[in-house]
């Protein structure tokens, strides 16, 4: 591929995957894709998911914190592989939290609209 963009993270973080095991598993995934590929690499940042009618405190506290840890380090590894960062969680946070048409019907999942804002800002990431 010419390009690869690398969105990866929600799934570990609600299924418990400790920090050390993501970090290994992403690292892994960016050393490959570094070295196996001759792709320009874009690594976009894991979004706030969940609105304020599916995540109630505590919980939207506690995957809300995992999210900013993971993010560190997947902005980490990016660094260290001299990688393009995306950051779509500071830019879709304040949306994100609120429910709304941007969300699927489990409140979780983007909707087509949703995935729309996702992918035009990662479009005007890429294009810059």
């Amino acid at each position: 591929p010419d390009i690869v963009t690398l969105m990866i993270g929600v799934n570990d973080i609600h299924g418990e995957i400790s920090a050390t095991e993501f970090k290994k598993n992403y690292e892994e995934i960016l050393r490959r894709l570094s070295s196996e590929t001759k792709a320009k690499i874009y690594v976009v940042s894991i979004p706030f998911i969940g609105s304020d009618n599916l995540l109630l405190p505590p919980y939207n506290y506690y995957f809300d914190a995992k999210t900013k840890e993971y993010n560190k380090i997947v902005l980490a590894l990016t660094n260290k592989y001299h990688l393009k960062y995306i950051d779509l969680y500071t830019q879709t946070e304040s949306l994100f939290k609120e429910a709304g048409p941007h969300y699927s019907a489990d409140f979780f999942h983007p909707s087509a609209e949703g995935y729309k804002i996702w992918s035009d800002l990662i479009y005007a990431d890429i294009t810059n």
